[in-house]
């Protein structure tokens, strides 16, 4: 199975900005599982987050806090590739 698509990947952007702590550990836990897969594209996902912080519907804060916790758990290659998008 290839990579998914871009509405699952802005379904994970909106997720790592949720408002509830355990809503971002749950896409944490997707991001990490999709990566290791090999069926997240680090670019889309970053090119998605940067749309929803450009438009105010995540916020940055929730969205680093997520990030930061997939790569202190191994993806940062993947967070370097979302946030260089």
């Amino acid at each position: 199975a290839g990579e998914i698509g871009e509405a699952m990947h802005l379904a994970l952007a909106y997720a790592l900005g949720a408002r509830h702590p355990e809503d971002r550990t749950a896409a944490v836990d997707t991001l990490l599982v999709l990566a290791a897969r090999g069926r997240l594209d680090g670019a889309v996902l970053g090119r998605e987050l940067a749309i929803l912080v450009d438009r105010d519907l995540v916020k940055v804060n929730r969205t680093a806090d997520a990030l930061g916790t997939a790569a202190a758990t191994g993806a940062c290659r993947t967070v370097l590739t979302v946030l260089a998008a």
